[in-house]
């Protein structure tokens, strides 16, 4: 017990000192401690997003020629509920495969609770590779781009901010409005000033527009 209460004392000791000596080496330079730290954390959580979300678990198996046949065998029912279980688990545990198997099942599956799934799966985390899956899906799917382009505004990025000043010169009306809208409440925002001016992302407008053709109004 003397030695629970000892590490105590000499941990709120050790905070004092330390935060003490801190606060007037910064009070000395004319910075407001708690400025300094709340504009810190604003920057991080304003900019960063993580490879994969650290609530992703990491899908594992032991043997790869046993996932694959679960791969087969599941797709192979045809069932959009048994199918969805699978990608679930690969997508939630972070696997590489999860944009394959999306794909896959997108292509099986049409009806709009099947899209409504995906879409709603995809907003489950927030990371790098789930971007890169909506930006993909958002160039060549049969999701409407309007619904995936309000997904992905959600992201801070240069991609995003290229994507929808894109989006404001599409052919198609809706999706240019919605662009246009976006563009709008971002134009003051640094993130998205600083993206626009980057290296322009180039589309294959004529192989996206066979998709738009195909487009639901999800």
């Amino acid at each position: 017990m003397k030695q629970i209460l000892f590490l105590i004392i000499l941990v709120l000791v050790g905070y004092f000192v330390l935060w003490g000596g801190a606060t007037r080496v910064l009070y000395k330079a004319d910075i407001n401690p708690k400025s300094l730290f709340s504009d810190i954390v604003t920057t991080v959580d304003g900019s960063y997003i993580p490879d994969i979300d650290p609530a992703r678990n990491g899908f594992k198996y032991t043997n790869v020629s046993s996932y694959n046949k679960v791969k087969e065998n599941i797709f192979i029912t045809y069932d959009p509920d048994t199918c969805f279980a699978l990608i679930d688990l690969v997508y939630s545990s972070g696997s590489k495969d999860a944009e394959s198997l999306i794909r896959q099942y997108l292509n099986m599956f049409t009806m709009p609770e099947d899209k409504s799934k995906i879409l709603n799966l995809l907003k489950t985390y927030k990371d790098k590779q789930t971007l890169n899956i909506l930006l993909s899906l958002y160039k060549n799917s049969a999701i409407s781009k309007i619904t995936l382009l309000k997904i992905i505004s959600e992201y801070h990025t240069p991609e995003v901010a290229q994507t929808i000043k894109n989006a404001t010169l599409s052919e198609d009306l809706n999706l240019s409005q919605t662009a246009q809208g976006l563009a709008d409440s971002f134009a003051d925002q640094r993130w998205y000033q600083e993206g626009i001016k980057a290296a322009p992302i180039k589309e294959n407008k004529n192989a996206n527009r066979n998709f738009e053709d195909q487009v639901s109004q999800y």
